[in-house]
């Protein structure tokens, strides 16, 4: 079945006086419709650069140097931007990480909504109106007619992630882009909102990327997993084989770190060193400085994304071979 998003060796640079930052190197993934795939990495690994990069999105002064970005067959990268503008909403949408900075603090969220509503159909002021007070509603807000009339400041943490949440899908997009959706929620309201990704995903065939450093997130709503350093996929797969059998030593450290039930209390293992500065990167792997299984080959050559087994892939020279025996 072909895929409704499919990125193929998509870069991202960033020039510096010291240098080209090549924050996104050569990615590629995929998504189905009625899937959630997780991107996930340390801070500073590219992978929120990656996720706007999807909409033609990336800051400035960076620019996409190289790739496609194909959704439902068509490169969205070769569209000229009036058209790029009307795929944005209604064909891919981005949920950022902040909502403070996301919403606007002066004008309600319904009116908010219903600009989105506005940009992409031919509505009147009511019209999109009683369409945002739908949207509301669709993605679990309580008595949405009023709370249409309220600002941002009288939402709580949770209501306005799900505001940005309904801002998003009310073009009707197929795709979206999460980027960190449930930071700073409490574990209750993170649970309400993954369940809703989870819901939309299902019944509506929506396809998901999911960007995020919480593999307990991953754990619960995901179907497949891309694990990201220093710009790159280092590993991908499903998400019970990856978590079951990481191939990646750097998957296997960020495992290491996360608390499990039933283990005794104590301080969790950490990944010595840090991120690399992107625009000064060590020569032959980039995690070679931080790992334990490095050899000089390692410090050589830069390993490439191979097969692994039935889903799976890994970018690593000293990989343990998968039951399949397929490296």
């Amino acid at each position: 079945m072909a895929a409704l998003l499919e990125v193929r060796e998509l870069c991202v640079d960033y020039p510096r006086p010291d240098g080209t930052v090549r924050a996104v190197d050569r990615v590629s993934l995929h998504v189905h419709a009625g899937e959630v795939v997780a991107l996930v990495g340390e801070s500073g690994c590219g992978k929120s650069t990656l996720g706007l990069a999807l909409l033609s999105l990336v800051p400035s002064p960076g620019r996409i140097t190289a790739g496609r970005v194909l959704l439902a067959g068509e490169d969205l990268l070769a569209l000229p931007e009036r058209e790029l503008r009307r795929k944005r909403g209604a064909g891919i949408a981005w949920v950022p990480q902040e909502t403070g900075d996301a919403l606007n603090p002066v004008l309600t969220v319904g009116a908010q909504v219903a600009e989105v509503l506005r940009a992409h159909r031919p509505l009147d002021r009511e019209e999109a109106r009683r369409e945002a007070v739908r949207a509301l509603a669709r993605v679990g807000i309580p008595d949405p007619e009023r709370r249409a009339r309220q600002y941002p400041h009288e939402y709580s943490g949770g209501m306005k992630q799900r505001a940005l949440l309904a801002m998003a899908l009310a073009a009707g997009p197929r795709m979206l882009v999460a980027d960190e959706p449930t930071t700073a929620l409490d574990v209750t309201l993170q649970a309400g909102i993954l369940d809703l990704l989870r819901r939309l995903a299902g019944q509506e065939d929506l396809g998901v990327l999911l960007v995020t450093h919480d593999l307990g997130v991953v754990a619960a709503l995901c179907d497949r997993v891309l694990v990201m350093y220093a710009g790159r996929v280092v590993e991908e797969g499903p998400v019970d084989a990856l978590f079951a059998a990481p191939l990646h030593p750097y998957t296997e450290g960020l495992l290491a770190g996360v608390p499990r039930p039933g283990i005794p209390r104590g301080r969790l293992p950490a990944i010595p060193g840090q991120v690399p500065d992107l625009a000064h990167l060590p020569p032959g792997c980039a995690f070679a400085p931080r790992c334990s299984r490095a050899t000089d080959r390692c410090r050589d050559r830069v390993p490439v994304l191979e097969p692994a087994g039935e889903g799976r892939a890994v970018a690593c020279l000293e990989a343990p071979p998968s039951r399949e025996g397929v490296r």
